[in-house]
């Protein structure tokens, strides 16, 4: 811990504001930023199923139930959906978080804050265990047709 005297004020700097891991980065080996990783997966057209990436994902506040999403359907936060600003409308995502895993279905653009990637529905996010922090690093796939059209669950745990 540092105490610093600057301008007759003390000012108690803790550890964790210096940089000394109280916060969880993604791995260094992450070639693409997330969106440019997402675009990237868009332009591989039907072979797109490969390994796992990180991405940041939020997930929408309340206040946006009953409105319309960018494909025209209306939000329900009780729905596995999920919003990006490159895949294309009907996409469905495997997303793990915690041991957890959902699959959603991008129906919506966003999310417009810097630096985040998906904004999960209030439904994926309670499902994953993520809805205290807000914000999260996930691990996000595009599920294969086989196994969508296997009739599984949209929520699968635990994850390996």
């Amino acid at each position: 811990m540092r105490t610093l005297l600057a301008a007759g004020l003390l000012v108690v700097a803790l550890p964790s504001t210096l940089g000394a891991g109280a916060h969880r980065y993604p791995p260094a080996k992450m070639p693409l930023s997330g969106q440019a990783h997402l675009r990237e997966i868009a332009s591989r057209g039907a072979d797109r199923w490969g390994p796992p990436v990180t991405l940041r994902a939020s997930w929408y506040g309340p206040g946006f139930a009953g409105r319309e999403t960018a494909d025209g359907e209306r939000y329900n936060p009780w729905a596995m959906t999920c919003a990006s600003l490159s895949l294309p409308f009907g996409t469905r995502l495997r997303v793990s978080y915690g041991g957890r895993a959902v699959v959603v279905r991008v129906n919506d653009r966003g999310p417009y804050v810097a630096g985040r990637d998906l904004d999960l529905s209030e439904a994926a996010a309670k499902a994953l265990g993520m809805v205290e922090q807000g914000v999260a690093w996930v691990r996000v796939r595009e599920e294969s047709q086989e196994l969508l059209s296997s009739g599984r669950s949209a929520i699968v745990t635990p994850t390996k």
